[in-house]
């Protein structure tokens, strides 16, 4: 979900022809057992322009790489990744570990882990070639807070577009005010927060439906196969 405000709907009429390819790269001496993350891979269907960026691309919670490749029967137009491939750029767009089709590991996942694994996969992607562009992190929501943390320890990008991330309360979440004043206590506090939260799920993954935030995240003239389309 989009943290930082509601989309609005606009139509855009082209959608360009590129070249996709199915990316798995090997990240078990990071994770510590043997994992994998997937990405897909867009670019030109012509020879690459030279002056084009690549772009990273970090989904956020429950979404896969397709929220930047959103297909959407009759409304073309709006895959983020196919617009700039299109322009000369090349475009990764990831499942984060734990989602989509990597994998998902038996350890603990947390934001560095993920940043971790995602700066490794970018060092992958620059021996594939070309590895002579710049490269720019786009992370929305959760993938914000990845490529923030990436960034910080790793300093993997070149520039970073981080959308749709908040560093302030996600309200539309209704928490009881005795949560919200125990998550201001502290790191020690917080993380006896998420070990209660924890304890509540009886997988360590699952689905989750996204139509309780559909009306805080959407304005109201989005229509619904776009809402529908699987990302």
């Amino acid at each position: 979900p989009c943290l930082g405000g509601r989309a609005r709907h606009q139509e855009v009429v082209s959608q360009p022809p590129v070249s996709v390819e199915q990316i798995t790269i090997d990240v078990s001496d990071v994770v510590g057992e043997a994992a994998d993350v997937a990405a897909v891979r867009y670019t030109q269907s012509r020879p690459v322009s030279p002056n084009g960026l690549l772009f990273v691309c970090l989904p956020g919670g429950t979404y896969s790489y397709r929220y930047f490749d959103l297909e959407v029967p009759g409304h073309p137009g709006y895959s983020f990744a196919r617009y700039l491939a299109a322009c000369g750029h090349t475009v990764v767009a990831f499942d984060n570990l734990g989602t989509g089709e990597s994998s998902r590991p038996g350890c603990e996942v947390g934001m560095e882990l993920q940043a971790a694994v995602t700066a490794r996969a970018v060092d992958v992607l620059a021996e594939l070639g070309p590895n002579d562009r710049s490269v720019v992190g786009v992370g929305h929501s959760m993938g914000g807070y990845v490529a923030i943390f990436q960034q910080a320890r790793f300093g993997t990008y070149d520039a970073v577009a981080i959308l749709g991330t908040t560093n302030q309360a996600v309200r539309i979440l209704d928490l009881p005010d005795d949560f919200i004043a125990a998550a201001g206590q502290g790191s020690e506090s917080r993380q006896r927060l998420v070990e209660t939260l924890l304890h509540g799920f009886p997988e360590p993954y699952l689905e989750s439906s996204r139509g309780p935030l559909l009306s805080a995240f959407h304005l109201d003239d989005v229509p619904d196969a776009v809402l529908d389309a699987r990302s």
